[in-house]
């Protein structure tokens, strides 16, 4: 293998763990108290945590402390596409 070979592989694979060093670097968001997510237990219109991004099974959430239902609603709702 010439070394011309060897220089660009190392230098690609440097390159890519620094690409992808932002990424593991960045700090979970904060939770938020569900008052300051101004949660609910009920839907807002056809708008509920058990269509939303952010929404784990069964009752969780990534961004709201503690249990939600998933007929709930809060203002950091996302839409699953």
């Amino acid at each position: 293998m010439p070394a011309g070979d060897a220089f660009r592989r190392a230098l690609l694979g440097g390159a890519l763990g620094v690409a992808a060093w932002p990424a593991r670097a960045q700090p979970l968001p904060p939770q938020l108290t569900p008052a300051e997510a101004e949660y609910q237990p009920r839907p807002k219109g056809i708008a509920m945590c058990a269509s939303c991004t952010l929404f784990v099974r069964p009752n969780l959430c990534k961004q709201v402390v503690g249990e939600v239902s998933p007929d709930g609603w809060c203002k950091l709702f996302d839409m699953v596409d």
